[in-house]
Order: structure tokens, then sequence, then C-alpha cells
């Protein structure tokens, strides 16, 4: 099928952009569309871009620059994590509440409405409606910890299972108690995974690895360079 019928606009610094590269896009329930970038956050209407930067004189402004996570819930808030703090954007106001969970990498919700950010610092849980902060971390002496504080993403699988990504595998993570319940190892960072229709979960990092069998007490790990790996 040719797509001569296609059409592609591409918007320059001149119509607002922010200069550089964008690595984050979310569109909100108002049909804004919002871009992270390296210099701000960008609001686009479908006609011209609006710019929200950090402004050391305004403690309503974005609290960094660096934009490297951009997520929406399910109450159609924007939540943004840079390279200092999390923030929430108010829409009435168009100002931002920061909260004190550094360099968010990824951002994610449960089922409960909890938010659940990935930093180099650890596993964070936000509860929205107390504001509630609690932090997860490796403990070297307790092997039911996190496998890392370098947490890459996390998320709910199709049975209700929470898992994390981080530098040293991918942990099924029990969030009453904040212990890990199975700790999968592998041979490259872990920094997200996807579970497909068939419950197979296909984990990105250094290297693509596949995690076959998870309902099974004996998982097996296929790597894409045809090796396996079993984990009890």
């Amino acid at each position: 099928m040719d797509g001569t019928d296609i059409r592609f606009a591409r918007p320059y610094t001149g119509d607002g952009l922010s200069p550089n590269k964008g690595a984050q896009i979310v569109q909100d329930d108002q049909g804004f569309m919002w871009f992270g970038t390296q210099y701000g956050l960008n609001r686009f209407d479908g006609y011209k871009f609006k710019v929200f930067v950090h402004d050391p004189r305004d403690p309503k402004s974005l609290s960094g620059v660096f934009i490297n996570a951009l997520f929406k819930d399910r109450h159609g808030t924007l939540w943004v994590g840079c390279d200092q703090f999390l923030n929430r954007f108010d829409r009435e106001t168009e100002t931002f509440t920061r909260y004190a969970v550094p360099s968010v990498y990824n951002i994610t919700e449960d089922t409960t409405g909890v938010l659940w950010l990935a930093t180099p610092n650890g596993l964070y849980g936000l509860d929205p409606a107390t504001g509630r902060i609690r932090r997860f971390s490796h403990d070297p002496n307790d092997p039911s910890s996190l496998g890392s504080d370098d947490v890459r993403s996390s998320g709910e699988d199709k049975t209700g299972r929470f898992w994390v990504t981080n530098s040293d595998g991918l942990d099924e993570f029990d969030r009453r108690t904040g212990k890990v319940k199975l700790h999968v190892p592998l041979r490259e960072s872990a920094k997200s995974f996807y579970e497909d229709r068939f419950g197979v979960f296909w984990i990105f990092g250094n290297a693509l690895a596949v995690l076959t069998e998870i309902q099974t007490p004996r998982l097996t790990i296929r790597f894409m360079n045809g090796s396996h790996m079993a984990v009890s």
C-alpha cells in the first residue's frame, strides 16, 4: 500500500517548540499534546506551542529543566518527572506542585490509584489523594529487598502482580509488605518490559530477553541470541 496521500508537518523552534529533541509525549483529556524536552515542557494546541520552564524565582514553576517522564493518571492529571523533582500540573492555574522525589525516570499507576515512580535512588510510591510518599530501596543484607536502587520502570501484569525493572534484573514486588517475592536475574540491565496477549514478558535493556512460563514456579528466560536461563 503506497502512502502517497499521507502528509507530514514538522514543527520547528520558530513555531515555539523548545530547542533540541523531545523524548516524552502525552495527550491530555482536553486534546492538548504535551512534549517533554531537554529544555522544558511543551504544550501544542494544534496551532502553536506554549513552553513551561523552570523559573528559580517561582516556586510554582517546573522544578527542573530536563524532562524525563510524562504521565496522565486516571483522573486526567498530568505528572512530570524532571532532573530535579516530580511535578503535578494544575490546568486551572497552569502552575506546578512539586513532590520531593528526585530524578523520576518512569511513572505508572496501579489499580488502587497509587503512582509508582522509578528513580536511580529506588522505587517510590505516591498516593495522590493524601500526598504520602514511600521509598523502597536495595539492602545488601536483605535478599527480599529490591535487586538494585537503579529502578527503571514498574507496572502490573494481567493478573495483578507487580513488577519492577532495575539494573540487576526483574523483581516481582509485593506492594503491601514492600518485599520482593521473586527475583529474576538478567545478564543485562533491565529498563522496561511489556506483557503480550499470551502473558509472555518482553524485557528490554542493553539486550532483549523473553520471560516465559511466568505462572509456574520455574521461569525460563530466552535471550535473543538463542541462549536460555532457568530461574527457580
